[in-house]
């Protein structure tokens, strides 16, 4: 055979053991979401003297970030935060028997709904391993769905430029019917049930609907805010935030003073302290994490699985890249010889 053919062929062989091992690893990982992390981790599972009496404490740290979101098939996101995203991974990280947990939380909110199905999770782990502490630390946001989830650990932990809290709900709409009547148009929406099409931004406000939309809302508020108090319970500091907000000109009733974190408000970081949002503050996750628990704490980041496949397809993306580019080089060559 011609030289171009043989190296042809040795890279063909080298892309499909590339593909057979890229397929070998992704099998082993969906087995083990913590394949490749534990190998950050000498000494997994294993004791100074043989045993693990001796080892550091261990903190595994879960990083979750981006909006609050249900999954859509066939579409995973790794700037969203779902249940299903995190679902294995905290389950592996509260079973390493670690000292504690912590999460990095970076979340501007989203879905109630998964929202409190994470929170629910992380509730039923701590309560089916109460040695283990719940730790959460907020990065940029951690606000509305985002302090939600974070309400269900055991501590709260912020920088100075954190923005946390807006404990509150919204519910986005719009109206178009001016807009429509400029242009000749008219909403020909067919329904069945009086309420089918409430508040349509095609058709002019409907009290009703309205008020309707607003109950939905103040349900959502309740659970939102009982949560936090279940999770929070005598560190909140309701009376002092009531006293910040009137310096601003927010002059709230008597029962809005005794609920005055729950407005929907944000907090830098300090004043998420001082109010009890949270616990403290830190300037460094890792150090903030030696001081509690030892210089020598091993510290194990685990990734979800999605966001191992989408690093594992670049890889393999670029990989055949590399190759194309390779064996259209050894074309070239050969042609240009032969003619």
């Amino acid at each position: 055979a011609s030289p171009m053919w043989r190296n042809a062929r040795c890279l063909a062989t080298g892309a499909g053991i590339g593909a057979f091992a890229t397929h070998a690893i992704s099998k082993y990982a969906e087995d083990s979401p913590l394949f490749f992390n534990s190998l950050l981790l000498p000494g997994l599972g294993r004791g100074r003297g043989g045993g693990e009496r001796n080892l550091p404490a261990l903190v595994p740290v879960i990083k979750m970030a981006g909006t609050i979101e249900t999954p859509r098939p066939g579409q995973v996101s790794s700037q969203s935060i779902s249940l299903q995203k995190y679902e294995d991974v905290l389950k592996q990280a509260f079973k390493l028997k670690p000292s504690a947990v912590a999460i990095e939380m970076n979340s501007p909110g989203g879905s109630p709904a998964q929202s409190s199905l994470i929170h629910a999770r992380l509730l039923e782990l701590r309560k089916q391993h109460p040695e283990v502490k719940l730790l959460c630390y907020c990065t940029e946001m951690c606000a509305s769905g985002g302090y939600y989830i974070a309400s269900a650990c055991d501590e709260i932990h912020v920088i100075p430029s954190s923005i946390v809290g807006s404990i509150g709900v919204q519910a986005h709409n719009f109206g178009v019917v001016e807009l429509f009547k400029k242009w000749g148009l008219e909403d020909r929406t067919l329904t069945v049930g009086t309420s089918k099409n409430s508040d349509s931004p095609f058709q002019p406000r409907n009290p009703v609907a309205v008020q309707k939309t607003t109950r939905l809302l103040e349900e959502i508020h309740e659970d939102f805010k009982s949560k936090v108090s279940a999770g929070r319970r005598d560190r909140l500091k309701h009376a002092e935030a009531a006293a910040y907000a009137r310096k601003a000109g927010d002059y709230k009733s008597r029962s809005e003073r005794r609920e005055a974190l729950f407005d929907g408000s944000v907090f830098m970081g300090r004043k998420a302290v001082e109010f009890g949002l949270a616990d403290g503050l830190y300037e460094d996750m890792v150090a903030s994490l030696q001081e509690k628990f030892g210089a020598d704490v091993r510290l194990l980041e685990l990734k979800t699985k999605q966001g191992f496949f989408e690093r594992l397809t670049a890889m393999q993306a670029a990989s055949a890249a590399e190759h194309a580019a390779a064996l259209a080089g050894v074309v070239r060559a050969e042609l240009t010889k032969r003619f």
